[in-house]
């Protein structure tokens, strides 16, 4: 193989030291971290219809970062449980009544 040419090499290097020099559990610690936050960004931003943040923390790894910050400023809040059960939408047909 040919050589990396340009500052790459130094910095993939050095980067490698670093992540071998974590305790063991720091690296399960952070993917665990990132899976969270990443899920509950996700799933509030398709519910939210918001595809460009979903993009957004699906392209970009921030350690979760992205995720707090879109989760605690710009994802719509959602309502509160009030205890009371939400109405059934009516069938497709619009029979609505019991089987013959």
């Amino acid at each position: 193989m040919t050589p990396f040419i340009g500052p790459w090499p130094g910095l993939f290097h050095a980067l490698d030291e670093r992540v071998r020099a974590l305790p063991p559990g720091a690296l399960v610690l952070f993917v665990v971290w990132t899976l969270v936050w990443k899920g509950l960004g996700f799933w509030r931003a398709a519910r939210a219809g918001q595809p460009a943040w979903f993009v957004a923390m699906l392209v970009l790894n921030t350690v979760g970062l992205l995720e707090i910050t879109y989760l605690a400023f710009v994802a719509p809040r959602s309502q509160p449980f009030t205890g009371q059960a939400r109405q059934a939408r009516p069938e497709a047909g619009g029979g609505g009544g019991a089987p013959p």
